[in-house]
């Protein structure tokens, strides 16, 4: 939703399916500072999710089930402009990815848990921050894309310089990270740490 608030956590253990998209929190009142010339920075709104979004083992979160158009189609869980103030936990399905955007920010992290899979297809990331930032990213089990596993991506202009996608902690790896091109890809952006004990590949290389 746009302009809402949910003070506790969303939890699924069934199914959750959307024409478009299955999990959409918009304008949760996070801005972006352009005032001082080449440093941009985002400015925190009030979380519009309190706590986390988790899905559990068995549960689903399928991203496009119908013919739906506009911006994040096709995508599973789509923030933008918005705060969550705990984590995105998945141990179940999620099909059509995570995208974080224009200044978005999980206060904790992004764990995809053992037996937990997250894909997407087509010209997208399975894990996305564009413009974002997340306290960790961590897996365990199956993230996988056509294009990229894990993609971080900052904006640049000329006049306002850039604004990085950031994992302030680690990007941690035990389980199986593939991409079509590359397993993680950076772009004007910055993780704490990169550790990997499990499968990280691409075409283009792991990262």
């Amino acid at each position: 939703g746009s302009g809402s608030s949910i003070d506790g956590s969303i939890v699924n253990s069934g199914t959750i399916a959307g024409n478009n998209i299955a999990i959409d929190i918009r304008g949760g009142g996070n801005t972006i500072d352009t005032s001082i010339p080449g440093s941009p920075t985002i400015v925190l709104g009030s979380p519009v999710i309190q706590g986390d979004i988790t899905n559990d083992v068995g549960g689903a979160i399928i991203g496009r089930t119908g013919t739906g158009t506009g911006f994040g189609t096709g995508t599973a869980i789509y923030v933008s402009g918005s705060s969550i103030g705990g984590s995105i936990t998945n141990s179940g399905t999620i099909a059509g990815g995570i995208d974080l955007n224009n200044g978005s920010t999980v206060t904790g992290g992004i764990t995809n848990n053992l037996g937990g899979t997250i894909s997407r297809s087509g010209s997208n990331a399975a894990v996305m921050l564009s413009t974002s930032t997340v306290g960790s990213i961590t897996n365990a089990g199956t993230i996988v894309s056509d294009y990229v596993g894990i993609g971080l991506a900052g904006g640049t202009t000329p006049s306002l310089g850039v604004l990085p996608s950031s994992v302030t902690g680690a990007i941690s790896n035990s389980g199986t990270i593939i991409g079509g091109s590359n397993g993680i890809y950076l772009s004007s952006s910055t993780a704490g740490s990169i550790s990997n004990s499990g499968t990280i590949g691409g075409r283009d290389g792991a990262v």
